[in-house]
């Protein structure tokens, strides 16, 4: 009966080992995710922060063709 025993513990701590190796990858991956989701944010943080150059220069136009306006009238 105690034969019976040991085999279970031993089973136990198998599969005790192996679910444990298992979460040490699962973090590991979820850990590499987690910094590559925080370098895409911050690149588009970065992207986002470049002062819209666009949007810039379509208001600029738009400020000179009211003082252009305003010089006519």
């Amino acid at each position: 009966m105690s034969h019976h025993g040991v085999k279970l513990m031993e089973g136990i701590a198998d599969l005790l080992h192996l679910l444990s190796s298992h979460h040490h990858f699962y973090c590991q991956v979820v850990n590499i995710a987690r910094v590559s989701r925080n370098k895409l944010m911050e690149r588009g943080v970065k992207e986002t922060d470049g002062h819209r150059p666009a949007f810039h220069r379509f208001i600029n136009s738009l400020e000179v063709t009211l003082l252009v306006r305003d010089q006519v009238v």
